[in-house]
């Protein structure tokens, strides 16, 4: 696509994409963020919300607001492991 040639991301928003693209095919790492996710989530309240004054600025949200979703996003509890430990999910087929 052509606006994937002529735009550059931010460096605060390809650290976050390059961070998530190792961390998320990883299960070791994955459970290890979530864990990590649980206990921040109350630090969440602390991370700064910027004044949004115009539709464009909301449409690129900061690095602080994307962590904020993320953090709340983050489940409460995870699934056990499984015997190779690989996560059990719940339900379904």
């Amino acid at each position: 696509m052509k606006i994937e040639q002529d735009y550059t991301r931010p460096l605060t928003e390809r650290a976050l994409r390059a961070v998530l693209a190792w961390v998320l095919p990883r299960p070791g790492l994955f459970r290890a963020g979530m864990i990590l996710a649980r206990l921040g989530r109350p630090l969440a309240a602390l991370l700064p919300v910027p004044k949004v004054t115009s539709k464009a600025a909301s449409a690129s949200p900061t690095l602080l607001r994307r962590i904020k979703a993320m953090l709340a996003l983050a489940p409460g509890s995870l699934p056990p492991r499984g015997p190779r430990g690989e996560c059990v999910s719940g339900g379904g087929d």
